[in-house]
């Protein structure tokens, strides 16, 4: 799903990037695997526009939490600043 948001700007196109390279979309590619996007998928052009202009790259199936390590606890979950947990 993350390589469809970050080629496509369109996570429903993961199915068919899925399909045309004969990999169900839970699959989790090996490292080197050359995924082919097929030509057919439309693209959502304000949505990659705004991933490049901010730096935002998908990374859902990250596995290396030192990547978070920073971002720790409740303090730092905030939506909006209003945040309320019962």
């Amino acid at each position: 799903m993350d390589l469809a948001l970050q080629h496509t700007g369109d996570v429903l196109n993961a199915f068919d990037i899925a399909a045309a390279n004969n990999m169900a979309v839970s699959d989790t590619p090996v490292s080197g695997t050359v995924i082919t996007i097929p030509e057919t998928i439309a693209m959502n052009d304000d949505v990659l526009n705004y991933y490049a202009a901010n730096g935002i790259r998908p990374a859902t199936g990250v596995q290396d939490e030192t990547v978070f390590a920073e971002h720790k606890g409740i303090g730092t979950m905030r939506i909006g600043g209003t945040l309320k947990i019962d």
